[in-house]
């Protein structure tokens, strides 16, 4: 995987530049085990990031999020990042207008190991056994803050298993992705066979600007989230 001097995985112009972003890089590095193959360059430039007293105040959360990934010691401003995220409060429900909000402090939360929150969703209202990309999100995301009764609660019914598969099949590699780790959360058996094909499953989605990336359909353009995606499901 290469990066731009920007921060972020190498041609992705749409998304050069953001912290966000380059969290997302620094996922697919340590999914693939290679948190050591960020080059020195980008090292160098988070650490001096967290000293920079220029520094968007809301910039100290992504920043603390990436450089706990790459286990970096990047200074007073991720420190701060830190110690905002340990008084982040996820909102009691998820409802309609505070998606982003919930979204957001949920996976700062995750990314510290600090637990399932007191948070209530709801399920989806779509016919019994279906699901939107929204919800497999959603399901996601909870499954990563160790909130694993909901997810088995709020994916009853769900064959996400097949889900994942499908999605995959269609060349929807985040969605597929969303799936896989809800399932898991879930408690579901995740056929051998399945591992044993992600290599085909996900291969359309390698992306035309390299294929150490990947998109969020095929043939697109390059997208941090979807190489993020990509490297968890062949972990």
């Amino acid at each position: 995987m290469a990066f731009t001097r920007e921060g972020l995985v190498n041609k992705v112009p749409v998304q050069m530049g953001t912290l966000r972003a380059t969290y997302q890089a620094a996922r697919a590095l340590t999914a693939s085990g290679q948190p050591e193959k960020a080059p020195q360059w980008l090292t160098d430039e988070l650490v001096r990031l967290g000293s920079d007293p220029e520094l968007d105040a809301a910039d100290e959360i992504p920043l603390a999020m990436v450089c706990h990934r790459l286990q970096l010691d990047c200074g007073s401003r991720a420190d701060k990042g830190t110690q905002r995220i340990g008084r982040l409060r996820v909102p009691e429900q998820l409802v309609p207008g505070n998606e982003r909000l919930w979204q957001d402090a949920m996976t700062a939360r995750a990314e510290f190991q600090m637990g399932c929150p007191r948070t209530q969703v709801r399920r989806e209202n779509l016919p019994y056994g279906t699901s939107s990309p929204q919800f497999l999100m959603i399901l996601r995301t909870l499954g990563e803050s160790d909130c694993t009764t909901q997810v088995q609660e709020l994916a009853r019914g769900i064959d996400l298993v097949a889900l994942a598969r499908d999605t995959l099949k269609k060349g929807e590699i985040v969605q597929g992705s969303d799936a896989l780790q809800a399932a898991i959360a879930a408690g579901r058996v995740i056929p051998q066979r399945m591992w044993q094909e992600m290599p085909d499953l996900v291969n359309n989605n390698r992306a035309p600007e390299g294929r150490d990336l990947f998109s969020k359909f095929a043939g697109g353009p390059a997208s941090s989230q979807a190489t993020a995606a990509g490297y968890y499901l062949l972990a």
